[in-house]
């Protein structure tokens, strides 16, 4: 079947599978209009269905290419953790501001707590070669596909087994220098720091309990229900983070954390004062 005979049969969300399309046929999605005539091998149409068949089910993009970029990186992504959403690069803008504008000659040490796939964490490594970063998470299985996002980019402190092979679409590239380090840790929060650290940056989950299976599908349906359910009022974990983090963040230290696609902060001192 060539691509001017496959494309007049999507209905569903054109501009979604025309990048499925692209993606399978490692091409860009203009080659599909340059080059209507294409014959698409029999291999690669049986897998273009099939992944136009998972999007029917309302299976997330990201979840299908088994890939999504944040802040120009691309992190392998799947059912066990939440898709990295645009609205977090400003969490990330505004830590790295506050790192580079601080001045001091000690390496300044940062905790990414819920960490999730890792993006957060890998990217302050990536842009901060100075800083010493912790990455938390009570899962298990975000830990893992944390991992291996560290491992693709060069940045982790220990030696992995490949998690899941043969899953991962996109090539390796642009290695990282093996300064960078993040410390991956299992645990409730700010509970597994072996330190205080100056800054701690967290994109929990918010969503009241009774409102996530009001979500759009893709979110509900797909998406880790432990990265959306953020108790009865949608503050639990909010508020069990700040009980810690008088114990774990140093006295002139930092919160960013995003609620809802705004940043806010809290100090030290905002802490003790509550």
């Amino acid at each position: 079947m060539r691509i001017e005979q496959l494309l007049p049969y999507i209905t569903h969300d054109r501009v979604v599978s025309e990048i499925i399309l692209a993606d399978i046929l490692e091409k860009d999605r203009s080659f599909l209009f340059a080059h209507p005539e294409y014959k698409i091998p029999d291999p690669k149409l049986d897998k273009i269905k099939s992944r136009i068949e998972r999007m029917n089910n309302h299976e997330p993009l990201a979840y299908i290419l088994g890939y999504k970029e944040f802040y120009g990186l691309k992190f392998f992504v799947d059912k066990r953790v939440m898709i990295p959403r645009h609205d977090t690069e400003e969490l990330v803008d505004q830590v790295l501001n506050y790192v580079r504008s601080r001045i001091s000659t000690k390496p300044i040490k940062i905790c990414d707590v819920g960490t999730g796939g890792g993006c957060i964490a890998i990217t302050l490594a990536n842009k901060l070669p100075q800083a010493k970063i912790y990455a938390t998470d009570i899962s298990k299985k975000a830990l893992n596909v944390a991992k291996k996002n560290a491992k693709y980019h060069n940045v982790e402190n220990v030696v992995l087994p490949d998690v899941t092979p043969g899953i991962s679409t996109f090539s390796r590239s642009n290695k990282l220098s093996l300064e960078n380090k993040i410390t991956f840790l299992k645990g409730d929060l700010l509970n597994p720091l072996p330190e205080r650290v100056d800054v701690i940056v967290a994109n929990l989950p918010y969503i009241k309990t009774n409102k996530i299976d009001n979500l759009d599908p893709q979110i509900s349906e797909w998406e880790p229900r432990i990265s959306l359910d953020g108790g009865k009022d949608g503050k639990s974990l909010y508020n069990q983070l700040f009980s810690q983090a008088s114990y774990h963040l140093k006295t002139n230290g930092i919160i960013f954390y995003e609620i809802d696609g705004k940043i806010y902060t809290k100090t030290f001192k905002d802490l003790r004062d509550t």
